[in-house]
């Protein structure tokens, strides 16, 4: 788990906008990006939510609903999810963010790797019985169940 300003500090060095001597993240040039940042990372905190190590245990603890991401509201929230979504598809995504309306091709390069960044975490999620089933909706009782596997396809009356 890391903080909003950890996540804020990579996407700003990802872009490149850090104090070139100091490599603070607290500039001028930078101002206007902290003050999106929480509003802009919680657009991308429900969608990387699910590949993240950490959604099965609020999935376990709230059943039968979706679990989502509580909103952060300033730099000290501490986001709940593993450090490879934190520190690698987050930063990439709020970078592709800030960028959006300044600059398209730096744009679709950070948003691509964000979206390389969540598949590669989808594809190493420990496998677990208790995990909502994504690519599958049907199956979400586990391992063996749902419509496809005969589950539900007769009525008991």
């Amino acid at each position: 788990m890391r903080t909003v300003q950890e996540i804020f500090d990579k996407a700003i060095h990802l872009i490149d906008a850090q104090n070139e001597q100091s490599g603070s993240t607290e500039t001028a040039d930078t101002r206007e990006y902290k003050v999106r940042c929480c509003e802009l990372l919680n657009t991308l905190l429900n969608e990387a939510y699910p590949y993240s190590d950490t959604y099965a245990d609020r999935q376990l603890a709230s059943p039968g609903r979706r679990p989502t991401h509580p909103p952060v509201k300033n730099m000290t929230d501490v986001v709940d999810m593993d450090d490879f979504i934190c520190m690698s598809a987050l930063p990439a995504g709020l970078a592709a963010l800030f960028v959006y309306d300044e600059d398209t091709t730096k744009y679709n390069a950070y948003w691509g790797d964000y979206q390389n960044r969540l598949a590669q975490a989808k594809a190493t999620l420990p496998a677990s019985d208790g995990w909502e089933d994504i690519e599958n909706p049907y199956a979400w009782e586990g391992y063996g169940a749902g419509i496809e596997h005969g589950e539900y396809g007769r009525w008991n009356f």
